[in-house]
């Protein structure tokens, strides 16, 4: 416990609250959070391009499930276990795509007279609504290894984390 309190002051995380933190960060799409817990720059960008792909990830994240595991603690270094249950983001996208080839007719009739604008509304909340009703789900338990900077402890380093929150490894 003493190798802890090196790197903590009063009221300020552990790492395991700080991995906590993240998590929720990453579920609630909050971007400006999960850059100040997350020293490296996570590919969120390249799934962020535009305001669709925002609605589109964010109706994923929002079904994360994590469970912090164990702590380990030597003195500004620190790694945290935990196991991430996420949809199978591509796999998911291959689903609509086949679900929409399925019942085109159906999504002609339904989508025929409407201008482009609302057309493309309504396909996006059809997309997410599918997504949201899409239930399987991949565990994967990775390892985040955090370091004390300025007395708060900062993710350092995670391998496997991407692969982990878009459910694509089958650990």
């Amino acid at each position: 416990m003493l190798m802890l309190c090196a790197c903590q002051n009063e009221g300020e995380k552990t790492p395991a609250e700080t991995v906590e933190a993240f998590m929720k960060a990453l579920s609630a799409m909050d971007t400006e959070s999960v850059d100040s817990l997350y020293a490296e720059a996570l590919p969120m960008d390249t799934l962020l391009g535009s305001e669709k792909e925002k609605i589109l990830v964010s109706a994923v994240f929002s079904k994360l499930q994590w469970e912090i595991g164990e702590q380990f603690v030597e003195e500004d270094l620190a790694r945290v276990h935990v196991k991430i249950t996420a949809a199978p983001y591509h796999e998911m996208v291959q689903a609509y795509e086949t679900h929409v080839k399925e019942n085109l007719e159906s999504y002609r009739a339904q989508y025929s007279d409407m201008d482009d604008e609302t057309y493309q509304a309504a396909i996006l909340e059809d997309r997410v609504d599918f997504y949201k009703a899409y239930t399987k789900r991949i565990t994967t338990e990775v390892d985040m290894d955090l370091v004390c900077q300025e007395g708060q402890w900062i993710i350092s380093h995670c391998e496997g984390l991407s692969e982990a929150i878009l459910g694509e490894n089958n650990s």
